[in-house]
């Protein structure tokens, strides 16, 4: 079965901002690209459990907030006419994804 360009209009590409230079985001940009399509990036950070009072919540902001910076750099590097929206989500990844 032969995908229409007009049929993709957005292309998922889930990310580990601990590992530079990903493979998958080469492959979504191309994708899209092709398909003149936008590119979404999601990055699932650990969940942090919610009664752990304030120390927890603003290691969980703070972890967001380092992953959202990391994920922007990462992204900066897509060339073309391709746009790319950062997503930064909570939860394990098999199950946000």
């Amino acid at each position: 079965m032969m995908l229409e360009p007009s049929q993709v209009r957005r292309v998922l590409c889930a990310l580990d901002v601990d590992r530079m230079g990903s493979a998958s985001l080469s492959m979504a940009s191309l994708l899209a690209e092709r398909f003149h399509a936008s590119v979404d990036a999601l990055y699932a950070t650990p969940a942090v459990p919610q009664f752990g009072g304030r120390a927890a919540h603003v290691e969980r902001l703070m972890n967001e907030h380092n992953a959202q910076e990391r994920l922007t750099g990462m992204l900066a590097a897509v060339k073309g006419g391709v746009c790319v929206s950062p997503f930064v989500t909570r939860g394990d990844a098999t199950t946000v994804i």
